[in-house]
């Protein structure tokens, strides 16, 4: 007979593979309203800018996250900006990013792999969130342009 503890992790498992990047969409679709929460971390984790976007700007951001490849990996950072999809006043879904390079489903074990970290930091910046392109920018001087922060990659 199996334990309790044995199958609620067989449940948590099937729960966090069950979250794929082309989902994204139709649970924006599905939301009452899409947040974004931007933090400075060099400020103790204060947030900068938390702001409700447009259902268009959900839509088109929803497409940027959809085009996002699972990855065998996951970054130890608590990513940011953070997506928080509401649903009747409570998030039901929220989405981390990780360095501008990959997403994570909170609750998730794993990351996946943007497929345009340039076009996700250029939406967010166009939307007055600047984190992720000021990120990346660091990234392309210190590494080379096609180089990804250690935490970022697959393991």
């Amino acid at each position: 007979m199996k334990s309790i503890a044995s199958l609620l992790a067989a449940v948590s498992a099937g729960a966090v593979a069950a979250f794929a990047p082309k989902d994204i969409p139709r649970l924006i679709e599905q939301a009452d309203r899409v947040e974004i929460v931007e933090s400075d971390f060099s400020k103790g984790d204060r947030v900068v800018r938390r702001s409700e976007i447009s259902p268009k700007a959900a839509a088109e951001l929803g497409a940027i996250l959809a085009e996002s490849a699972p990855t065998d990996g996951s970054c130890k950072c608590a990513g940011n900006p953070v997506i928080e999809i509401r649903k009747n006043g409570a998030p039901t879904k929220t989405i981390t990013i990780h360095h501008g390079l990959t997403i994570r489903m909170r609750g998730a074990k794993l990351n996946a792999k943007v497929g345009s970290p340039e076009r996700l930091a250029e939406w967010l910046a166009n939307n007055g969130f600047h984190s992720t392109k000021n990120e990346l920018g660091k990234t392309e001087k210190s590494t080379g342009k096609n180089s990804e922060p250690q935490a970022a990659r697959g393991k």
